[in-house]
């Protein structure tokens, strides 16, 4: 098996993407700082700004490395619930604000876990979601969780593509559309979206040759700038999975993970249920049983396309 050498190796941190199978070992990126990112996002959201001067612990909770972040506190859970609890009470101890870092279900899975055993927060929060579409109804949920503990919570929106940089966009829910509004947070990287298709590409300032997402953008140019709303394809979200998600209640994320089996031919569903719940209807799957019947894991994307979609 050989490979096209397309870059140089750089000294530093690495880091491969975790949602794809691909083999190819120049798909890296170099993990930055993240200071820049951090920069633009007092800038675009200065209601987060007052976190960040009480210098918060930050908790990753990605399945892969976002970067060093120097000058600040970073805590990798590795998806462990027990490793996330202890870095939130660390935080509640000195009395610090958190920045949760992740992706939606499995940041989802470890906040319900620590609302449900009773433990304390830090009296603000900011967490920051990417890797795929965050459903409204969840946002209300995780919300929800977070009025009952009367954490101040901020909640942002991240967007990245792994071969190019983790953190591209940087968004939050528009209260009136409930669009996801995103401005560019990195200086190292160009954009450009095709007139009629509407087709997202991204490189970064030093590549050639751009890198079509597979996702897709809408301009919007004001008086603050340039932003950017986003829309995935049929392959990675379908209509009818949006749709079902977003009349999801609290009381259906509280028994379900968000993980389930779509069927594009009749539009018929199957979910998984969180441990230790039991199915109330046909389509529900206990936890273990959905692992072993359909396969999931909370380090992995879920899988909320069109069956058989082909890819762009």
């Amino acid at each position: 098996m050989s490979f096209r050498k397309r870059k140089e190796v750089p000294r530093g941190y690495l880091s491969y993407s975790n949602g794809t199978l691909s083999l190819d070992p120049y798909a890296f990126r170099e993990a930055s700082s993240g200071a820049e990112q951090i920069g633009a996002a007092l800038r675009f959201f200065p209601a987060v700004e007052e976190v960040f001067k009480n210098q918060p612990i930050i908790i990753s909770c990605y399945p892969s490395s976002l970067g060093m972040f120097q000058g600040f506190t970073v805590v990798d859970t590795y998806l462990r619930s027990n490793t996330f609890s202890r870095a939130l009470l660390l935080a509640h101890s000195e009395k610090l604000p958190a920045v949760i870092i992740g992706q939606p279900l499995s940041t989802t899975h470890l906040c319900l876990n620590h609302f449900t055993h009773k433990l304390d927060w830090p009296e603000s929060i900011v967490i920051a979601l990417g890797g795929y579409y965050c459903p409204l109804s969840l946002e209300k949920f995780i919300r929800h969780i977070m009025g009952q503990c009367r954490v101040k919570m901020e909640m942002l929106f991240g967007y990245g593509v792994a071969e190019v940089e983790f953190g591209c966009m940087l968004g939050k829910r528009d209260r009136k559309s409930t669009d996801v509004v995103y401005r560019i947070i990195s200086d190292t990287i160009n954009l450009f979206v095709e007139e009629d298709s509407k087709r997202l590409h991204i490189k970064r300032v030093d590549d050639e040759a751009f890198f079509f997402t597979g996702d897709f953008a809408e301009k919007i140019s004001d008086s603050n700038g340039d932003s950017y709303i986003l829309w995935n394809d049929e392959a990675r979200l379908a209509k009818a999975v949006k749709r079902e998600l977003e009349t999801w209640e609290e009381s259906s994320w509280m028994r379900r993970t968000g993980y389930l089996t779509f069927n594009g031919n009749n539009d018929s569903f199957i979910f998984q249920l969180r441990e230790g719940i039991a199915p109330i209807t046909n389509a529900e799957r206990e936890y273990h049983c959905y692992n072993q019947q359909h396969g999931a894991s909370w380090s992995d994307k879920p899988v909320w396309g069109t069956p058989h979609s082909p890819a762009l």
